[in-house]
This record gives C-alpha cells, structure tokens and sequence, in this order.
C-alpha cells in the first residue's frame, strides 16, 4: 500500500489504513425470516467505516438491526470463486434523507470474527 504524501493537504482521519476494500468489492448474505440472498457493494464513504447502502424501502432494512451478528461472504473484485465468510457486526444504520443518497440508509460494517487472520483493524 501507498505511504501517504506528507505533503499533501489531504489527510487520513482514521486511525487505521484501509486496505480490505483492496481484497473486497461486495458482501453477500441472507437473514432468518427472509427467503432471499442479499448482496451489496462494499463502500467507502462513511466516516465510521466501510458499510453498505441499503434503500428505505428494501424489505431487508428491518431485519438489519444494530448490534446484529450475521455470517456475510466478502466476494473478490477479480475472481469469479466463492469469497470469504465472515462474522460482521452491525454497527450502525444512518438514514440520508438528503443528498445523492436520498432514500437509502448506510449499514456500518465491522468484522468481528475472521478465522486465521485478524482484518478487524482494517474495516
């Protein structure tokens, strides 16, 4: 990865690198109750991490409540094999009633269980 421009105006304001939207381009996943397979692109632009964007109206938005651990299969961006399962907490659920992302709410992501390798230091 990249060392940051010292020079540069624009800074990180996390406290850790980003480096797992590198491996990962969408999560996939199903809740009890729902008879359907999720997925959703991964995305940077919350301030309190990676999450997803999940439309008001999605039948799914309900049953993603903060605090919830769901089992979420982390699909590669160049490879057309089966990703990497992994337990992932919600970790909030920000209604955007304005903006470009009018209509949706961001689902903050946070792995907390990744067997053989640590990556929540990366999210």
């Amino acid at each position: 990865m990249d060392q940051p421009d010292p020079t540069s105006t624009e800074m990180e304001r996390r406290a850790e690198p980003r480096t797992f939207l590198e491996q990962f381009q969408s999560v996939q996943f199903s809740v009890q109750g729902m008879p359907y397979l999720y997925q959703f692109k991964i995305r940077d632009i919350s301030s309190q991490g990676l999450c997803i964007m999940v439309r008001q109206d999605s039948n799914i938005l309900p049953h993603l409540t903060v605090g919830d651990i769901l089992e979420m299969e982390y699909r590669k961006i160049s490879s057309a094999a089966s990703g990497q399962t992994l337990r992932t907490r919600i970790s909030h659920v920000t209604r955007q009633n304005l903006g470009r992302f009018k209509g949706h709410s961001l689902v903050g992501l946070k792995v907390v269980d990744a067997p053989g390798e640590d990556v929540t230091g990366r999210l």
